[in-house]
C-alpha cells in the first residue's frame, strides 16, 4: 500500500471514529446539551443543574427553596424543614450564578406553590464571567435563564465540540454504567441532615486549625487571584432587585444570607486586594437596600461568631460547614 493511499484510509477511519463517536455521546447527551430541550423527570442525566429542574417536577409540595451555590450545599436540610415546618429543596450546585438561579426560580413559580426562599448570596454570582456552560449550553436552563439571549443556533453551535470531549464521553460511559447517577434525586444535597447528624459529621472530619489554614491558602490564590477580579455586572444587581421585588408581590418570603469568609481569607482579602474587598462591602451595602416586608437580609459578612473558633465552622477559605449553616438559617 502506497503512502498515498495509508493517507486516505487512515482519514476514513478517524472520521467514521469520530463520527461514531460523535453519535454515541449524542444519543446518551449525558450532560443534556442537545436533547433535554423539555424537562423530564424521568430522563437520566449528569448535569446537576438540570436535575434541579427535575427535583422541582419530583417534590411538588416543596414550599422552602434554597438557592446557593457549593457554599448552600452544606447546609442540613432536614433541620431546615423542620426549623421552619415546610417541605424543604435544596437546589444549591457549584458554580450557581445570578443566571442558574434565576432559571430555577422561573421554573419553581410555574411548578410549586412557594412560601419562602432562601437565597445563600455569593459575591461573584453577579460576574458574568462566571457563567456556567451547564446553564448557557442547556436548552431548557438557557430559555430559563436567557429570555434575550443569543439566537439558538449560535448557542447551539457552541455545544457541538463537546461531543467529542473526553468528559463528555466518560460521563456517557459513566451514565449508561449506572455510576454516579443518585437516581432519582433527591430533594438536595444533605437532605437528610439534621443537627445530630451535622454534629457527628463535623467531629468525624476532626479538620485542625493547621490543616485548616492550608484549605484556606490553597482557595485563596484561586478564588480571590482569579474568581473575585472581575466586577459585578449592574444589570445583573438589577436583575436581583426585580427578583426581590417579584417575589414580594406574589407574597412569598425571600430571606437573603450573606456569608463571611474564614477569618484568615478575609483578613488576606483585606490586605492583598484591598479594591476587592471594598467592592465587597458595596455588595452588601445594594443587599441591604432590598430589605422589605417579606425581604429579610441576614448579614453576616463581617459577623465575628464564626472567626472565634474557625475549625469548628469551616472547611476552607469559603465553605463554611453545616453547623454554621444551622446558626444562619435559625428562625429569627
Amino acid at each position: 500500500m502506497n503512502s498515498k493511499k495509508a493517507i486516505t484510509l487512515f482519514s476514513i477511519l478517524s472520521i467514521a471514529v469520530i463520527a461514531a463517536m460523535v453519535a454515541f455521546t449524542y444519543t446518551v447527551d449525558p450532560l443534556c446539551y442537545f436533547r433535554c430541550g423539555n424537562v423530564s423527570a424521568e430522563r437520566k442525566n449528569l448535569n446537576l443543574y438540570y436535575r434541579n429542574l427535575q427535583r422541582m417536577l419530583l417534590y411538588p409540595d416543596t414550599e422552602l427553596l434554597v438557592l446557593g451555590s457549593s457554599r448552600g450545599e452544606s447546609l442540613p436540610l432536614a433541620f431546615l424543614g423542620e426549623e421552619y415546618g415546610q417541605k424543604a429543596l435544596n437546589l444549591s450546585v457549584g458554580g450557581a450564578d445570578i443566571h442558574a438561579k434565576e432559571a430555577f426560580l422561573r421554573f419553581a413559580l410555574k411548578h410549586l406553590h412557594l412560601k419562602k426562599v432562601i437565597w445563600i448570596a455569593d459575591y461573584f454570582e453577579l460576574i458574568d464571567e462566571n457563567k456556567s456552560d451547564k446553564v448557557t449550553m442547556t436548552p431548557a436552563l438557557r430559555d430559563l435563564a436567557f429570555q434575550e439571549s443569543a439566537p439558538k443556533t449560535i448557542t447551539g453551535l457552541r455545544a457541538l465540540p463537546t461531543l467529542i470531549e473526553h468528559n463528555t464521553i466518560e460521563a456517557a460511559f459513566a451514565l449508561l454504567r449506572g455510576k454516579k447517577t443518585n437516581w432519582p434525586p433527591d430533594r438536595g444535597e444533605n437532605a437528610g441532615l439534621d443537627l445530630a447528624r451535622c454534629r457527628q459529621s463535623i467531629d468525624k472530619a476532626k479538620l485542625s486549625e493547621t490543616k485548616l489554614l492550608k484549605e484556606v491558602g490553597m482557595i485563596y490564590d484561586g478564588y480571590a487571584g482569579r474568581i473575585l477580579v472581575p466586577e459585578q455586572n449592574p444589570h445583573s444587581v438589577a436583575k436581583m432587585r426585580d427578583m426581590a421585588r417579584n417575589l414580594a408581590a406574589r407574597g412569598i418570603d425571600l430571606v437573603i444570607i450573606v456569608p463571611a469568609y474564614h477569618p484568615e481569607f478575609m483578613r488576606r482579602l483585606k490586605a492583598e486586594r484591598p479594591q476587592i474587598f471594598a467592592r465587597h462591602e458595596t455588595w452588601v451595602k445594594q443587599l441591604a437596600g432590598l430589605a422589605g416586608p417579606q425581604t429579610e437580609i441576614r448579614d453576616f459578612f463581617l459577623d465575628s461568631r464564626f472567626s472565634s473558633e474557625p475549625a469548628l465552622y469551616w472547611t476552607d477559605g469559603v465553605h463554611f460547614n453545616c453547623a454554621a449553616a444551622a446558626e444562619m438559617l435559625r428562625r429569627q
